[in-house]
Formats: C-alpha cells, structure tokens, sequence
C-alpha cells in the first residue's frame, strides 16, 4: 500500500486529541442535475459537534443548499449498500456500490494519521429531499478520518476529483506542499498519475481525462458557511484553517486511450488552498 512518508516516531508521543470523521457523497443525473452532502463528527478540545450539509445543482443552474449541526445519523454501510438520511434535511439517500472499494492512509506522524476510504468509486444512487425532489444517477461515496490538526498537515494544494462514464471511473488526488504525492484509480486499480491538473488528468498506460468546466458548484473560504456556523469558530480555530480556499467545480469530462476517446460523462473535481 502506497502512502504518504510519516513525520518522526510514534514512540512516547502522545496524539493530538483532535478527530474528525468526514463523510463525502454525492450523484449526478443524466441531464447533470448534481447533489453533493457532506456528513461528519469533529471532536477537539471542548467542541464535540456532528454536522450535515448538502448542495444541490439543478439544470437550470439555480443552487440549493442546507446545513445542519442537529444530531443526525451518520451514513452507514449494510453490505453494498450506503444509506444516508439525515432528517434534519429531510434527505433519504441510497448509494448502491458497483465498484470495489479503495483505502489509503495518506499520512502519519507523531500526532495522528489522515485515512482515505473509498467506499466505491461508483455507485448506482438514488436520493429524495423534502419528498418532492428526486434525484437519480451515478454516485460516489468516500470517507476521511483525521486524526491530525488540518493545520498542521505538511500541505498547500490539494486538487480531487472523481469521474463516471456508464462504464468507466477515475478518482484522483493531488497533495502538493513539502510532502508531496499523486494518486490515481481507474475502476478501483491504482495507476501511475505522470500530470495532474484542473483540466486535465494524465495516467499511465496512455490514459487521459479531458475536463471541460462547465459550473462553479462552490468558490470560497470555508469559514464563510460551515465554520461561520459554529460558535465561537473564530476563536477555536487558527487562522490558517479559516483561510482555507475551495473551489468545487462540476464538469463534463470525456476519457481517452491512446488518444482515442473511449467514453464521456460527468465530473466533480476542487481546488483547496490550505496557504
């Protein structure tokens, strides 16, 4: 298993006391109609908070969004199954696994260990909200478990994406700072990731992804909607998490082999600054 190098020895040291567990999930129709929720428990120093959130991109362009911090269950898995429904958003969501999973930890040192879990990089998803609102098409499901302060991460850029075809997935991270790495999966198989930007994906074995962007789904610090939220945020957390950047973005992608295209489909792919 390839991960990032840690950070010094566990020996003697004691953890940072931080944990958060981040799920991420979303769907996109045939006719690009886009949902994206976020689900997740942080636990530091005195803050013990769960949150829930979900954005929705219609065809016309319009978004929809909500956030919760009412106790809500988090998404849980029941063989190929994810089910997800937060009642505080009057969501009831249904991600049916089609490809294996994937797990990497991406880095450790003495405080803790930041762990990628793909649960599928496809899904066969159906989600209704506020029962008038039914959204149904290709999915995917992921969670982060952090264990290490965000801050203190060895990290300035990170780029991630994820792509569907009927047939094909790519799923991608770019972490760039002085540790650096690439990761890129095709169907749930790591491949070698020569080039990876926010146009274009370049993978071994001649394989390319063409991006071409088509809606901002989201541009804009993170303490301006979930972080805002919490009381007291501005006085918990340092100023470089509140400074963190994001752009989230929802692009028609089409994947080629030997430069002979072999499939088009949708793709949902940011850009965070941690700097």
């Amino acid at each position: 298993m390839k991960t990032l190098p840690s950070s010094g020895s566990s020996t003697g040291k004691r953890h940072s006391g931080f944990l958060l567990s981040k799920w991420y999930l979303d769907c996109i129709a045939h006719d690009g109609t886009t949902f994206v929720g976020y689900a997740a428990q942080l636990r530091w120093k005195s803050l013990s908070l769960r949150y829930s959130s979900l954005l929705i991109r219609r065809v016309d362009g319009s978004l929809h969004s909500a956030t919760s911090f009412l106790q809500a269950p988090l998404p849980h898995r029941e063989g190929a199954v994810i089910r997800w429904s937060p009642r505080p958003l009057k969501t009831d969501g249904e991600w049916n696994c089609v490809q294996p999973s994937v797990e990497r930890e991406l880095y450790k040192n003495h405080a803790g260990s930041i762990t990628w879990s793909c649960c599928s990089p496809m899904t066969r998803t159906r989600i209704a909200v506020n029962k008038s609102t039914l959204i149904e098409g290709i999915g995917y499901a992921e969670r982060l478990t952090i264990s290490i302060p965000p801050w203190q991460l060895p990290i300035e850029l990170l780029r991630w994406g994820r792509f569907h075809s009927e047939n094909d997935s790519l799923v991608w991270i770019d972490w760039r700072g002085p540790v650096s790495q690439r990761f890129l999966f095709h169907n749930s198989e790591e491949v070698a990731a020569p080039s990876i930007a926010d146009h274009e994906i370049e993978g071994a074995k001649n394989l390319r992804l063409s991006l071409k962007r088509m809606a901002v789904l989201r541009d804009g610090p993170i303490i301006s909607d979930t972080l805002a939220m919490i009381p007291g945020a501005k006085k918990i957390f340092p100023q470089s998490i509140l400074q963190l950047y994001e752009s989230k973005w929802l692009s028609r992608g089409e994947m080629f082999f030997d430069n002979s295209s072999c499939g088009s489909g949708w793709a949902i792919h940011e850009l965070v600054s941690f700097r």
